[in-house]
């Protein structure tokens, strides 16, 4: 008889039929362990180098973190939190020390989960010199940022068991974009909720992949309900998590021991909404019964630039940008690094036709990993991912001007996945291990070339 696995209520590979993944190698994970040694030793030299508050919105978000641990209280966003002029000005001078940011309140409507951990080690810390204090509360999102690497790895190995090493040249890609590694050196909520977002994503692939009973349910709604508590971005986990119900709807087995995927779907959203609905109450309370998730008074405290027309001019100006600063666009997006944009194009084309080549490639052949007969559904719910942040972004920017590449870190694992993936298939299979070695360590040369010319320079 089969049983439920009594560590997460989910259903052995065997019941189902699903066909477990190959041992990973001593080799292989020591791999695993330098990539994430050498990102973490990048994200404490990044952090070093950089100046307190010359990240995006820092002196925001420290200001937040403050206010949590002076007061165990959460702030209350109003008018006059975000002083434009003041910012302005400290922005262009580079947050020169002595001068005061206690004025910069405008990420106070933010959900409270990486504040309230960041208190904590503000705390800890907080009899340390100002720029060593920064310092040490931003090795917090470091962290963050190698377990997002992890699972990321963790998402290929469980949708490609046969493809190690791209497994492993998608967790290079996570850790050597060189502006993920900026924004895992920096004092947000960003890092937090792209490694909650990815956590999310590799329950909702084994729910796919092997049922899930009562706590593999639970476990799910916990999940969504602290990324929700994050970052609101992290919504989309919500469509993602009825994608994955409707997908196992159509696998479930003769079994009685898995939960019916209407019904686990119900127990996720339930437990997601006990976690997170405390944080919508509060913000039906403080800021009224229009604004539950504190979007209102950020557009109305900060005042962003509209959009406009949407002409095509618009669509390559945001396009543009979007993409310069994924990669690596520092400071508060004004140290851009023209030079390296245009083979980072050329490698992003190749790496999209490739995937369009592996996608022929799954159609012709049934017996290929990724065939739509094998893996549709868990393939449908990684693709899903990105989309759905990239949509998400897209949206926002048809009303307010935001375009900044770090808005697309939630599904980051996603995007290197299909990256990595299509540059593999350019390459016959007997070459394609040298091509993902090649790329990943290309990008690890990059991170390092971007600190050492690039970042250092620009804060001496």
């Amino acid at each position: 008889m089969n049983s439920i696995d009594a560590a997460d209520g989910s259903l052995p590979p065997r019941s189902l039929n699903v066909a477990p993944a190959e041992a990973v190698g001593v080799f292989h994970l020591l791999l695993l362990g330098l990539i994430v040694a050498v990102f973490l030793g990048l994200a404490v030299l990044w952090d070093r180098e950089t100046p307190p508050f010359n990240n995006p919105d820092e002196p925001a978000h420290w200001n937040y973190v403050r206010h949590v641990a002076d007061t165990f209280t959460l702030p209350v966003l109003r008018k006059g939190d975000a002083p434009a002029q003041l910012l302005n000005h400290l922005v262009s001078a580079h947050f020169p020390p002595g001068q005061s940011i206690a004025a910069i309140r405008y990420e106070s409507h933010q959900p409270p989960l990486y504040y309230a951990t960041a208190a904590v080690l503000y705390k800890l810390t907080e009899g340390f010199p100002l720029k060593r204090h920064v310092e040490v509360v931003r090795l917090l999102a470091a962290l963050f940022g190698a377990g997002t690497i992890l699972l990321s790895w963790l998402i290929v190995r469980m949708l490609a068991p046969r493809e190690p090493w791209l497994a492993l040249a998608t967790a290079a890609f996570v850790a050597f974009v060189p502006m993920h590694i900026n924004m895992s050196a920096a004092v947000d909520n960003d890092t937090l909720s792209d490694l909650l977002l990815t956590l999310t994503v590799v329950l909702l692939l084994r729910w796919v992949q092997r049922g899930v009973g009562w706590g593999g349910a639970i476990t799910i709604g916990l999940i969504m309900g602290l990324a929700g508590l994050t970052k609101v971005s992290t919504l989309v986990a919500l469509p993602l998590a009825l994608l994955a119900g409707v997908l196992r709807w159509g696998k479930v087995g003769p079994s009685r021991q898995e939960l019916h995927p209407l019904s686990a779907l119900i127990a996720a959203y339930a437990v997601m909404l006990l976690v997170w609905g405390w944080w919508v109450l509060r913000n039906l309370i403080v800021y009224g019964l229009r604004d539950p998730l504190a979007l209102v008074i950020n557009r109305i405290v900060v005042s962003q630039p509209l959009t406009g027309p949407i002409t095509l001019a618009a669509a390559h100006r945001f396009g543009s940008i979007t993409f310069h600063s994924f990669w690596a666009q520092f400071g508060w997006m004004g140290i851009p690094v023209p030079q390296v944009y245009p083979p980072l194009e050329i490698l992003t084309v190749l790496a999209f036709f490739g995937t369009l080549v592996a996608c022929t490639r799954v159609l012709r052949d049934s017996s290929n990993e990724w065939s739509l007969t094998r893996r549709m559904g868990e393939v449908l719910l990684v693709l899903a991912w990105p989309v759905l942040v990239l949509a998400s972004v897209v949206q926002y920017n048809l009303t307010f001007i935001q375009a900044q590449g770090r808005y697309l870190f939630p599904a980051i694992g996603g995007f290197g996945l299909f990256f990595m993936l299509g540059l593999s298939r350019l390459a016959s299979p007997r070459f394609s291990t040298l091509v993902l070695a090649g790329a990943s360590l290309l990008l690890a040369l990059l991170s390092v070339i971007m600190l050492h010319s690039v970042v250092i320079p620009a804060w001496r």
